[in-house]
């Protein structure tokens, strides 16, 4: 059946990629591809985890693209006039100014990153223990998990300007290079606060930031290839090998620095790769089949767990939100993990309806903002749309719309990228040197 399932979502990317205008990057269509990497990599396991998937877990993945793909296509119909209008204009974007940012913007940032970084590094070297920087990380990783241990606020709070610094810089590197039409290596200073933040990202013992920054130069150069040739980028050969290097380089190096983030395994690189991202649609599907209806206690406790978890802290209630994480072995007695896709969090809550209403519902979102993004002149629209572009391409792994867009976590950085864009454009510090002769 899940031989089934992987050709149905081929057959379904087909069609959907030709009726949004040959679109890779369309919310629908990035959805779907996840799935298909989901369900492929869960068939390198058929026979390992003796996979037997029921049609009723088919008609539950079928129905909530079903509904995704048709929330897309509505919007697209309703931007259809200006999306055209900008395409069918015969004139081609040259050279746009580029951001002219100083040195010294650059390095003030990275000073207090630098700065920040240290003192989380001190607040990990205190709950993680003494030893090699892996034990160190894996310690820190069990004790923040399961003996209740946590990072500063005052740290935390440092930390986010981290990733904002980042978000901010990698945008203006990527915009210089493609619409800017400057040189690589004039604008390599920009991307000191990515490699800052990529050590950062070690540090807080978590591989979604790596992904989130990959990915949002992804989306950054589909955007601006849109922005400079007026059309958005086709499926062919040389894309379709580029994508298969970059998809493959992204695995390689979620293995290679599994330990130095805390984790642990002895698996080869195609075991643990396709445990790590197949392992979602043999967990739903091990759901799906002990499923007898939305079993929620409170409205919405999984699916806005988000919102919980502040009146759980700022209210103290007492909502128990650890309904959704539990391991689960398979048939065989082999533990996969505790990610169930996206459809598990609405199917828990709010049951069939809710899947189907709340995949409907996060695409008109996805797509609107993925629309404007692409055809306004808005920068901080493409800086958060592109950021937030990882939520969509882990669809298949576990709930992010509600989680993500409801957090106030996710806005204070988005708030601190627009201070960081602020800071970069309309205060220019220079240091003038005065010469004695």
């Amino acid at each position: 059946m899940i031989i089934i399932l992987t050709i149905g979502l081929m057959v379904t990317f087909g069609v959907i990629y030709k009726l949004l205008g040959s679109d890779i990057f369309a919310p629908a269509c990035v959805i779907t591809l996840s799935y298909i990497l989901a369900t492929l990599c869960a068939c390198v396991n058929i026979e390992y985890w003796q996979i037997d998937i029921s049609p009723r877990t088919v008609f539950f993945i079928g129905s909530g693209i079903f509904m995704s793909v048709a929330g897309n296509i509505i919007v697209y119909i309703i931007f259809q006039k200006k999306y055209f209008s900008i395409i069918r204009k015969s004139d081609r974007l040259i050279v746009l100014p580029y951001f002219n940012i100083p040195l010294t913007n650059v390095i003030f940032i990275a000073v207090y990153d630098c700065l920040a970084i240290f003192l989380y590094y001190l607040e990990v070297r205190k709950i993680g223990g003494k030893g090699s920087f892996t034990t160190m990380m894996y310690s820190f990783r069990q004790n923040i998990m399961y003996s209740g241990y946590s990072v500063s606020v005052f740290t935390n709070q440092l930390i986010r300007l981290v990733t904002a610094s980042a978000i901010v810089c990698i945008y203006f590197f990527i915009y210089n290079v493609i619409i800017g039409q400057t040189k690589i290596k004039t604008n390599l200073y920009l991307l000191i606060p990515v490699i800052l933040d990529f050590i950062k990202c070690f540090l807080t013992s978590g591989r979604y930031e790596f992904l989130e920054l990959f990915l949002e130069g992804v989306m950054l150069y589909a955007l601006f290839y849109f922005m400079k040739n007026k059309k958005v980028l086709n499926i062919n050969i040389k894309f379709i090998w580029y994508g298969i290097i970059g998809v493959i380089g992204l695995l390689v190096f979620f293995y290679c620095i599994r330990e130095a983030v805390g984790r642990s395994s002895n698996q080869t690189i195609i075991d643990y790769v396709s445990s790590y991202f197949g392992g979602s649609i043999e967990l739903f599907d091990l759901y799906v089949k002990e499923y007898k209806g939305a079993t929620s206690v409170h409205f919405g406790t999984v699916t806005f767990t988000s919102i919980y978890k502040y009146l759980n802290k700022f209210i103290g209630t007492s909502i128990d939100l650890n309904t959704i994480n539990e391991f689960r072995r398979s048939s065989n007695g082999i533990l996969i993990g505790n990610v169930y896709t996206t459809f598990r969090y609405y199917l828990q809550d709010f049951g069939y309806i809710g899947l189907v209403l709340l995949s409907f519902l996060s695409s008109i979102v996805y797509s609107v903002l993925y629309y404007k993004a692409l055809i306004k002149k808005s920068h901080i629209r493409k800086i958060i749309y592109s950021y937030l572009f990882y939520t969509i391409v882990l669809h298949s792994y576990s709930e992010q719309f509600f989680s993500v867009y409801l957090s106030i976590d996710i806005w204070m950085i988005m708030f601190l990228v627009g201070l960081v864009y602020f800071y970069f454009n309309k205060v220019k510090i220079r240091i003038k040197i005065n010469k004695r002769i």
